[in-house]
C-alpha cells in the first residue's frame, strides 16, 4: 500500500503537485491511500477533484471531518446530477 499525505491549504495551486506526487504513486501499482489529516482548508473545485479520484484510486481517506462532510457533500450532488 502507498499513501500520499497533503497539509496547509488544499487548493487549487496545490493540484498540479500533488498530481505529480500522484503520477508517481500510481507507478508503484499498489493500491493507494491518502492522509489529509493535516489539510487545514479545501476550495470546492480541489473537493469535487478528489471525489472523482475515490471513484478511481483511492481505497481509503483519512481527514479531518469538515473535508469528510465537504467531499460527502460534493458526492451526493455529483450523484444526483
Amino acid at each position: 500500500m502507498s499513501g500520499l499525505t497533503v497539509d496547509g491549504p488544499f487548493t487549487g495551486t496545490a493540484v498540479a503537485d500533488f498530481e505529480r506526487a500522484l503520477e508517481r504513486a500510481r507507478s508503484l501499482d499498489q493500491l493507494l491511500f491518502l492522509d489529509l489529516t493535516g489539510v487545514t482548508a479545501i476550495d470546492r473545485p480541489t473537493c469535487k477533484y478528489l471525489v472523482n479520484l475515490m471513484q478511481h484510486d483511492f481505497r481509503l481517506i483519512i481527514c479531518p471531518a469538515f473535508v469528510e462532510h465537504w467531499i460527502a457533500r460534493e458526492d451526493a450532488a455529483r450523484t444526483r446530477e
